[in-house]
């Protein structure tokens, strides 16, 4: 297999580098070609050309993002090799390079860290909705524990909005409508006030019917994201800038909790007809899935320009609020029902000082300091309540890490860092039966971590560098959240922190017509936070829980190239293997079916099974090309995406044959789009279409004891659009 791995990925890397030499040997057949941009990064938390940061990084502007056809924050996968999005019920997961996390709850978080316009993102519930407004997006692969901290052990995502300047106004609108009744809106404005003072408004809004049927005609998922942000930009003196942030979020998309037991039906169901259907789809529940989350966000972005470095400073509080109500056994018979409510407060101080004390020497230090309150109360239904439980878990983690880069020789910089985070955490579980009586036991632990950082890179030309890294990636200990008994045994067992060592040499060039890199990587995974299924009692149920039980290795290689081919024509190509495998998980808990047909809890040894979310292969291209229209322009552009065999959640399989339950075949899926901007460069209008080929895969795919399920993505979207830019 190693072998396998190896000859694979040198063969990937070694086409698209044969593409590479062959696009430049024709544009400079060819003549003049168009000259790409120099991108420009901050990936080490400082500005850079993105060849010269010894990290795998998939770059991507807003323009970008709309000619490949990326809406939302799932379709990021389609741009990025090695880059998967699934759900476990309402809850966001992403996986990079065979790195995620199958845990759920308040006060988990991903193994991916998220960040917006500099600031961390903990909750998954909240990701997921739309890209509006979006300047561009980073994404970091690779453990980034030492600058982005204890959570970033896959890697992490940098996302940046619009922002104002004094200097000139802003305005980028825009407006669909499309197929489902899909109906979008947005719009920013940029002002200069005063010399000095800028504000930048910007707001989203979009409503469709969903792609999920009730079997009675209604719409079972109907769909709505709104977004707004405004930003206040001061600059009092050349040197001093503040950005006082708001950000108001909603969004209703129930689809990943509208399913129906297609298979392995339990006989206590009701048959096949009004009261329960079995169709992909479509529903027949009791109660209709809901999920709701609304997001508020203050923060202050503070930088200082001195003559020692700059000093930023992000503050930041939000209030997240997530309602859900997931019907359990997806029939309109009332076994299980399973509201819930989700409330998290976070407060953050994150400072870094960015200096060059030497023409040789760049360095950055920081420091963080992040406190959130978690908590979810969820009720067990049947006919009437039957129980509640209530679960409140609050971290308080602080850091400090340093990070710089010396220039060796000419052609050699020496890069080193390193972190120290320090949690604690507190959790508190309750449990009510009637005469209603509640346990509260708190329960802490604290975790702490050195994670340090190695790179080499040496500079073959001012645009080509090859480089060898070694980092160490921290996910941070926990408590279970989600399960528990009158005793809050369950709750009181903490979790250890994963810990990832990773090992990545790469190659890049950027040149004038065409930009290219390739890397091949190592790591070993350990302790991985993994979800069991096991019975409880106080009652007698089922119930997941969270626990240490697995190690892992990851290799593998990936490469990506972007090349100016003519004036008209750009493309973009990538690929990756990932070989993702445990290496030892005994006791995986599992639902499968069982003798008699039905589903049973099991447990089931994962031991060189592949991880959740972690496809051998996947590869993505795409290309625009420019025709001059008049005083104006018409762009056609696609994007394509092909990803091997995976799970979307957990593994499992036939202990009989082997063969695998709940994945992901092999699919293909293509976005394409038409856009003709009207001479003066103000006005465009287009047409688009999503998902061309009408793949329909799996966000999510599963089993419970009432049957066997999954939800599929939505189906062919397409629509027109309208655009103004000033």
């Amino acid at each position: 297999m190693k072998k396998s791995a190896f000859f694979g990925a040198s063969a990937l890397a070694g086409a698209v580098f044969a593409m590479t030499a062959t696009g430049a040997h024709a544009q400079a057949a060819a003549g003049e070609a168009t000259t790409l941009n120099e991108v420009i990064v901050t990936a080490q938390r400082r500005t850079e050309k993105l060849q010269d940061v010894p990290i795998s990084i998939t770059a991507v502007t807003g323009e970008g993002l709309t000619k490949a056809g990326v809406q939302s924050f799932r379709d990021l996968q389609t741009l990025a090799p090695a880059f998967k999005v699934s759900n476990t019920g309402v809850f966001v997961q992403v996986a990079i390079r065979g790195i995620t996390s199958t845990a759920l709850g308040p006060g988990i978080e991903n193994n991916v860290a998220v960040y917006v316009d500099g600031f961390y993102q903990p909750d998954s519930t909240s990701l997921g909705g739309d890209f509006a407004n979006v300047r561009d997006v980073q994404i970091l692969k690779g453990p980034q524990g030492t600058l982005y901290g204890r959570n970033a052990t896959g890697g992490a995502l940098i996302i940046n909005t619009f922002e104002p300047n004094d200097e000139r106004m802003i305005v980028d609108l825009g407006a669909s409508y499309g197929n489902l009744d899909d109906k979008r809106i947005r719009g920013y404005v940029g002002l200069p006030i005063t010399k000095g003072v800028s504000l930048g408004v910007g707001a989203y809004s979009r409503r469709n019917d969903g792609y999920i049927k009730n079997i009675d005609g209604r719409n079972g998922a109907p769909y709505k994201n709104d977004e707004y942000r405004v930003k206040l930009k001061l600059e009092p003196t050349s040197d001093l800038t503040f950005i006082l942030g708001y950000t108001g979020f909603f969004k209703s998309d129930a689809s990943a909790l509208a399913y129906s037991m297609q298979t392995h039906a339990s006989p206590a169901l009701p048959p096949i007809g009004p009261l329960r259907t079995d169709k992909v789809g479509e529903i027949s529940m009791n109660v209709d899935p809901q999920f709701k989350v609304r997001l508020s966000e203050t923060n202050l972005k503070s930088q200082w320009a001195n003559s020692l470095g700059t000093l930023t400073s992000y503050t930041s509080y939000a209030d997240e609020r997530t309602f859900f109500d997931n019907d359990y056994d997806a029939t309109k018979a009332p076994f299980l029902r399973i509201p819930a409510t989700l409330h998290r407060h976070t407060f953050q101080e994150a400072v870094d000082f960015a200096m060059t004390p030497s023409d040789r020497l760049s360095l950055t230090v920081g420091g963080l300091y992040f406190h959130d309150n978690s908590s979810i109360d969820s009720e067990l239904w049947q006919a009437a309540r039957l129980y509640g439980t209530s679960t409140a878990q609050n971290t308080r983690a602080w850091a400090l890490y340093a990070d710089g880069t010396w220039q060796a020789t000419e052609k050699l910089y020496v890069t080193a860092g390193l972190r120290y985070s320090k949690d604690k955490r507190l959790i508190r579980a309750g449990f009510d039966t009637p005469p209603y009586t509640r346990f509260t036991p708190p329960t802490r632990a604290s975790y702490d971590a050195w994670t340090p950082r190695f790179n080499l890179r040496y500079e073959i030309s001012p645009d080509t560098n090859v480089y060898a890294s070694y980092s160490k990636g921290f996910k941070s200990g926990l408590f279970n959240s989600t399960a528990g008994d009158t005793t809050g045994a369950n709750y009181r067992v903490p979790i250890r922190p994963e810990k990832i060592d990773a090992f990545e040499v790469g190659f890049k060039t950027a040149r004038s017509r065409y930009h290219f890199e390739a890397a091949a990587y190592y790591y070993d995974y350990k302790d991985l936070q993994v979800t069991a299924i096991t019975q409880l009692q106080n009652p007698p149920r089922t119930a997941t829980v969270l626990t240490n039980a697995a190690t892992a290795r990851i290799y593998g290689a990936e490469a990506s190239l972007t090349a100016a081919v003519t004036d008209a024509l750009n493309v973009r190509v990538g690929g990756a293997y990932t070989h993702a495998r445990y290496r030892k998980f005994l006791g995986a808990g599992v639902t499968i079916p069982g003798p008699t047909g039905l589903n049973v809890s099991a447990t089931q040894d994962f031991s060189g099974l592949r991880i959740a979310r972690a496809p051998d292969w996947t590869f993505n291209a795409g290309a625009d090309y420019t025709i001059p229209v008049g005083e104006g322009r018409v762009v056609v552009s696609g994007n394509g995406y092909y990803t091997s065999s995976y799970a979307p959640q957990n593994e499992a399989y036939n202990p009989a044959t082997g063969d695998h339950y709940y994945y992901q075949k092999a699919y293909f899926s293509a976005n394409a789009a038409i856009d003709w901007t009207l001479p003066g460069d103000h006005v465009t209008v287009g047409a688009y279409v999503n998902n061309l080929t009408d793949k329909r895969f799996r966000i999510s795919s599963g089993a419970n004891p009432f049957g066997t399920y999954y939800v599929q993505s939505q189906p062919r979207t397409y629509g027109v659009r309208v655009g103004y830019k000033y």
